[in-house]
């Protein structure tokens, strides 16, 4: 979903009512974060919901009415001003993002002629909000790609080179490979690792502090691309998940992706707070492996797949 500053012809217009009395029949019984369709036209809908009161409930509204915009086939989506803008604009934008990627052609065509192209103009949303907004969008855009990417695609080696992508002049990255991780003794890593082909690894992002640094602060992400731990136990449907084993990781990586100039804007904020913060240093390592069980030689073995890639972690100090 894409926000527009300048508001295109909507194919699904949001409406506010004060209360459920102002809302008319209507809004009989209308709920707050609830979102109503209340009139379908030949060239575009409109939808009603109560004004939201906090941005609780604005992130709640945002959220309805991307799943309405979907139903409908929405491409354009105008909301009236509301007092929480840019709560209702992020949640919107995150509820109305789909991964497609692994979908087939047709899925990724179809995509682009319907939700691919949706926009979104929300009335009151200012320029910096805006920014903020999409900063936001990018950072959760990727830790979902990430987390949503199959064992097959997303491997300890291609996650490091994900995070070298992340590399700018004010963020530095450091990748350990399996040796880097031996020499430093860091054998539970190793162990996990050692049930596959694929080597582990760890991934570091560190921003560095201006002036003295007088605190550090660390964000740690598990990253385990594929967790077979107790395979022999889980159902196939137990399987799909095991995947996301690694979104600790994916979190942490996405917040430094919003710009690549992030590092200088957080300082900026940091330097204007009322509370401004000391001088201090982020770094986020994740340690990546890949792990596949072994059956013991007196056990009946499966014929299982590949080995895929299992443990991964990230962290991050400031």
């Amino acid at each position: 979903m894409q926000l527009t500053t300048q508001p295109q012809s909507p194919d699904l217009t949001l409406h506010f009512a004060a209360s459920t009395d102002a809302a008319g029949r209507l809004g009989r019984g209308l709920k707050p974060g609830e979102v109503r369709l209340s009139t379908r036209g030949e060239e575009s809908d409109e939808a009603l919901a109560l004004a939201p009161t906090n941005a609780a409930d604005a992130r709640e509204v945002g959220r309805a009415l991307a799943e309405l915009a979907r139903k409908l086939s929405a491409k354009s989506l105008r909301v009236e001003a509301c007092e929480f803008p840019a709560a209702l604009a992020s949640a919107a934008a995150v509820a109305g993002w789909q991964d497609r990627r692994y979908k087939g052609q047709a899925a990724q065509d179809e995509e682009t002629e319907s939700t691919g192209e949706m926009q979104l103009h929300v009335s009151g949303l200012s320029a910096e909000e805006q920014q903020r907004t999409e900063g936001l969008l990018r950072g959760v855009t990727f830790a979902r790609e990430l987390t949503s990417a199959p064992a097959n695609v997303l491997n300890p080696a291609t996650l490091a080179r994900e995070a070298r992508g992340l590399a700018s002049e004010h963020l530095q990255v450091e990748i350990w490979d399996e040796s880097d991780i031996q020499a430093r003794g860091m054998g539970l890593l190793l162990a996990v690792a050692a049930g596959s082909d694929l080597g582990p690894r760890l991934i570091r992002l560190t921003l560095p502090a201006r002036g003295e640094k007088r605190r550090v602060i660390a964000l740690v992400g598990k990253g385990i691309t594929f967790d077979t731990g107790g395979y022999s136990l889980k159902t196939s449907a137990g399987m799909y998940g095991m995947k996301n084993d690694m979104g600790g990781a994916a979190a942490v990586l996405g917040q430094w992706r919003p710009s690549p100039s992030c590092g200088s804007r957080c300082r900026r904020a940091w330097r204007s707070a009322p509370t401004s913060p000391p001088p201090r240093t982020w770094s986020a390592p994740a340690p990546c492996a890949p792990a596949t069980s072994t059956a013991p030689p007196t056990a009946r073995r499966w014929k299982s797949p590949t080995p895929t890639p299992r443990a991964a972690s990230c962290w991050a100090t400031r």
